[in-house]
Parts: C-alpha cells; sequence; structure tokens
C-alpha cells in the first residue's frame, strides 16, 4: 500500500490498505515480528492528524516515560516523511499545527500504578490504540477504556496492534475463537477489521541477519516459528490439567490471605504462592512470592513474613473511610497516618470504636499470624517454619489424593497475578500423562508441578479445613 503527501511517501504492504480508511470501530493487527506493523500504524496516526477533531489516545501497558519511549519512535516516523515543521511535540503529546488534532501518548501501568481510572477521564478522544497488546492480560481493563471512547458525532476506532499471544489471551478468544475467525485473516467481520501480516510481507525491508535467523528458527523448530515469525497464537497443550486460569493486573486486598509452600532445593525450586478466596464469586486468587532454588528454611520464613506485612490490606472500609496497612504502614483515606496518632485521627472522623480491632489487625500482620500449608513429607522443614514464626502446617494428603485435590481445585475460578511468570509458565504446560496411543491417564506429569503444587496445597488444605467438602464441592462440580 502506497500513501503520498505533498512531501514524500512511505510505501507498505498492501494487507495495511484498510488500516488508513477504516469503517469498523474495531480493527486487530495481528502478526509475527519484523512485519512492521507498530510502523505503520504509527504511520496511519500521523496521517490521520491531518483531519480535523481528532485525538488519539495512544497506550502501551507499560511505558516507564512516554519521553524516552513512544515519542521517539514515534517523532522519527515523523522526520521520515519530512513533516517535523507541521507538528510540535511534548513529553507525553503531539500535536499537528495546521489541524489541532494530536496523539496523546499513555501507560496503562506505569511506576505509580495502574492508571485506568485516568485513562477513562480524558475527554474528546476518537481514536484508542493500544499497542503491544500481547501485555494487556485483564480484560476488564480493556472494556474500561474501550466503553470511555465515546465522543459524540465522531468515527470512534479501537486499534489493536500485537505480536500473537497463546490461545488463552482474551484477544484471541474474544475476536477469533469466538466469531469463528481464522487468525490469519483478512478482512471485515461484523463490526471488526482484521489485518494479518508476516515478515514475508515485508521482506523488502528487512537485513539478511534477520532473514536467516527466521529461516534458522524455521528449520529446527517449526512450532517456534509458525508463533514468532509466522504470527500465529500458541495452541493449549493437549492434556493440560488447569484450564481457563486468568491473569490480573491486582491482588485483592480485602479477603483473607495465606500461603501454599512445595519445598525444593538443590535441583528443584522452592515455590512460594499466596493465595485468597472469594466466596461470593467463587474465585481464587494466587500471587507468586518465590520461585527460587537454594533457599533455606529461614529464607522461606523471611520471605513470607516480608511478603505478608509488604501487601496492602485493607482494614475497614464503611463507603466513606477507608483504612489500609501497606509496607507496614497506616493509611486512612489514602494518606499515611503514624501509628502514636492513630487514636487521635480516628476520634477526629468518628471511628474510634474501632481503634483497638485495628491495632489487633495490624499486630496480626506484623506477627504474621496466618496459615501457611506445605508439602507433608517436609515435617522438619514445616518444624523449623515454626521456629521462625511461621505458623506451618502439613497439606492434607492420602490416597489418590493428588487427583481428589486436582478436581477440587478445578471446580474454582482460579486468577493470577501478572507478575506471577511460573504460575503462568506452569499452568500452560502441567499436563496428564499420555498413554502409547495418545489417550490421557488419569494421573499427573511430575513436571511444572512446583507452583501448582504449592497453589494445591493451600487451596485444599484450608478450604477443607474451613468446611469446605471434596465431595459436595466435586458434586457441585459435576452438576455445573
Amino acid at each position: 500500500m502506497m500513501h503520498s503527501n505533498p512531501v514524500t511517501e512511505i510505501t507498505y504492504s498492501r494487507k495495511y490498505a484498510p488500516l488508513f480508511n477504516l469503517t469498523t470501530r474495531y480493527c486487530i493487527v495481528m502478526g509475527g515480528r519484523g512485519s512492521a506493523k507498530s510502523h505503520a500504524e504509527s504511520t496511519n496516526e500521523v496521517c490521520n492528524t491531518f483531519n480535523p477533531d481528532q485525538l488519539t489516545l495512544f497506550t502501551r501497558y507499560t511505558m516507564t516515560s512516554a519521553e524516552i519511549s513512544i515519542i521517539p519512535e514515534f517523532w522519527e516516523k515523523v522526520e521520515l516523511m519530512n513533516y517535523a515543521p507541521i507538528f510540535y511535540k511534548t513529553k507525553a503529546s503531539v500535536v499537528n499545527k495546521q489541524t489541532g488534532s494530536g496523539i496523546l501518548f499513555r501507560g496503562i501501568r506505569t511506576s505509580s500504578g495502574n492508571q485506568t481510572a485516568s485513562l477513562k477521564s480524558i475527554s474528546g478522544v476518537t481514536r484508542w490504540v493500544l499497542d503491544e497488546a500481547e501485555e494487556l492480560t485483564d480484560e476488564t481493563i480493556f472494556d474500561k477504556i474501550d466503553l470511555s471512547i465515546r465522543k459524540k458525532n465522531a468515527d470512534i476506532h479501537v486499534i489493536v496492534i500485537l505480536n500473537a499471544p497463546d490461545e488463552e489471551h482474551f484477544i484471541i478468544r474474544r475476536f477469533f475463537i469466538d466469531r469463528g475467525v481464522p487468525f490469519n485473516f483478512n478482512g471485515v467481520h461484523d463490526d471488526c477489521t482484521y489485518i494479518h501480516t508476516t515478515y514475508l510481507d515485508n521482506i523488502e525491508n528487512l537485513d539478511e541477519s534477520f532473514l536467516r535467523v527466521a529461516e534458522g528458527v524455521k528449520e529446527k523448530d517449526p512450532e517456534k516459528y509458525e508463533h514468532i515469525f509466522m504470527g500465529m497464537p500458541l495452541k493449549m497443550a493437549e492434556g493440560v490439567i488447569y484450564k481457563n486460569w486468568c491473569r490480573i493486573t491486582s491482588y485483592p486486598s480485602d479477603l483473607y490471605t495465606w500461603y501454599g509452600v512445595d519445598f525444593g532445593f538443590v535441583n528443584d525450586p522452592t515455590a512460594i504462592i499466596r493465595i485468597c478466596f472469594d466466596k461470593r464469586s467463587n474465585s481464587i486468587y494466587l500471587h507468586e512470592v518465590a520461585y527460587l532454588k537454594g533457599l533455606q528454611n529461614a529464607d522461606i520464613a523471611n520471605l513470607i513474613k516480608q511478603d505478608y506485612r509488604n501487601k496492602k490490606t485493607e482494614l475497614f472500609n464503611d463507603g466513606s473511610h477507608s483504612i489500609a496497612y501497606h509496607h507496614e504502614r497506616i493509611y486512612i483515606d489514602g494518606s499515611e497516618v503514624n501509628r502514636d496518632e492513630l487514636s487521635v485521627v480516628l476520634k477526629a472522623i468518628g471511628l474510634s470504636p474501632y481503634y483497638q480491632s485495628l491495632l489487633k489487625q495490624i499486630n496480626s500482620i506484623d506477627h504474621c499470624l496466618t496459615e501457611v500449608y506445605c508439602d507433608s513429607a517436609e515435617q522438619k522443614s514445616i518444624a523449623e517454619l515454626r521456629q521462625y514464626g511461621i505458623s506451618a502446617y502439613p497439606a492434607i494428603k492420602g490416597a489418590g489424593s493428588v487427583v481428589n485435590q486436582i478436581q477440587f481445585v478445578q471446580y474454582f475460578n482460579i486468577y493470577y497475578t501478572s507478575e506471577s511468570s511460573n504460575i503462568h509458565n506452569e499452568q500452560k504446560n502441567y499436563k496428564w500423562l499420555v498413554k502409547k496411543d495418545g489417550t490421557l491417564y488419569n494421573e499427573p506429569m511430575d513436571a511444572f508441578n512446583h507452583a501448582m503444587d504449592g497453589a494445591r496445597y493451600g487451596i485444599f488444605t484450608h478450604l477443607t479445613r474451613n468446611g469446605y467438602e471434596y465431595d459436595k464441592v466435586l458434586g457441585a462440580k459435576k452438576a455445573g
């Protein structure tokens, strides 16, 4: 596709032509490395600013500083087209002087936390570009920003640029699998334009070394080649035990927390998993605290204590006031309060009756008074953890317990934090054993199971100790 302007022209594959003349709300641009996806979209946004009354919100999930990351990349396209005199730029925006149309560059998650609320409040946006969309795994964030793009009497466009993720990613499920759209489709389906490209569509702009790497991967690892270079989503491995787990960007602060531990040392990592349960939605939340080899029991105890004290815990919330404990500091309505001033501040806002209860909760956190469920085969390690002040307990086991407990865990909705990379990796690869004829044993593989076992110990033991009976849960699972 050739885009002309008064000064110069840039040539792209014809597959990108619909991007420059969108007629649908959504546009999904997916493909492999070296296919010029982001380059084409940046050029598209430069061209779009020559239309009046246009405001593009250009986002990436992580953006430390627009000034040192995305704006230099974007400005490169402006200069390449000899348009620099027509634009002026700030630390986080670019504006076309002729039309007043512009582009705002923002990170969805920055060093100060999730910016979804501030992004939703930006008025007048006519386009939302989500670049490197494979990094955004929380569908609720996508929905919140998407639904906030609603300027009246304007052509609204949501443009999603991504390298192919795995088939479990919500973009793949929502825009391809649920709609019956092939992954390499080019065209329009419902209210979405699909563009799929590979390095072969951009081969004239790639150097020989890149092409040699691609061909080398093609020969040695065809599956990897299809994913990375041909832009095809990774398939869920056959026989995966835990399906439909979801990644989230934040861990609940208002739910009771406990831990599960799978011991390792020289050959295997020790996995420490933080766990909480929301009975209202039948949901379990996981966070990977540690996944390390060579940990002594004293190290394990310190990591649990540090995590329990540093995580954000909501102590009180009546709708008018909120009190939280985070990194061993007290916050009332978002402002830090010294411990020796707590009673005075509570009195001033009419919450004096809660003073002793709050102190008790804070003391419980300071002393890490929560349950830690561990592999029962390691009784000596459990005893040592208790000596270090950890309320460690052996996980429930028994004949056939692994399969039974897996079935128990499968009953719940499971969410894990985006930082929990080893939970993510194990969940995708933890499978049932396969017989020679290709059918599955009712027995899990002894691999990719350190975080999985730690989570299972904690989930099954804690919930059964607190009234969740295996037979009733399994019966509800079958009925569902």
